[in-house]
This record gives structure tokens, sequence and C-alpha cells, in this order.
């Protein structure tokens, strides 16, 4: 990515996510197993909100990663990993 402004992608991606319409009020129809992984460092969503969605739907499991920001996959890779393969072996 030579030539490329990472500080101008980064704007561009949080510009493009900013006006999006919530569907969260949906959540709670949905019948299958959720997932929700979140760092309890992240300024952007905050631990408290991803844990609120277990009261939206119980079927949420729901894991916040200590040390962890926003970008979870690039952060912490392997509890992603982890956690992954645990909820696909259940």
């Amino acid at each position: 990515m030579s030539g490329v402004d990472a500080g101008e992608v980064y704007l561009r991606q949080i510009n493009a996510t900013l006006d999006r319409p919530d569907f969260s009020g949906e959540l709670k129809n949905i019948k299958c197993p959720l997932t929700a992984i979140s760092g309890r460092q992240d300024n952007i969503v905050s631990a408290d909100e991803v844990l609120k969605l277990k009261n939206i739907n119980e079927k949420f499991q729901v894991y916040i990663l200590e040390n962890c920001g926003h970008f979870v996959p690039l952060e912490k890779p392997d509890e992603v990993n982890e956690i992954l393969k645990k909820i696909m072996r259940s």
C-alpha cells in the first residue's frame, strides 16, 4: 500500500459508517446464536454497550477482551480465533 495515507484511509472508513441505519431493534427477533466480541478499551463502542446486547436477545454470547481497543481482530487475532473455534465446536 505504498503511497496510501493510513490516516486518510481510517477517516474514509469512519465517515462511511457514520450515516447508516440502526437495525439494533431487529436483534430481538433473531433466533439463531449471536456472538459479539469487543475490546475492554474500545473508545468507539464501549464494552458496557456491547454487554447490553445480552438484554436485547438472550441468544447473544458476548466476549470482552482485555487490553484491546476497537480493532479486535487486528489487536487480538489469536483470542478471536479461539473464540471462533469454540463457537464452531458448540
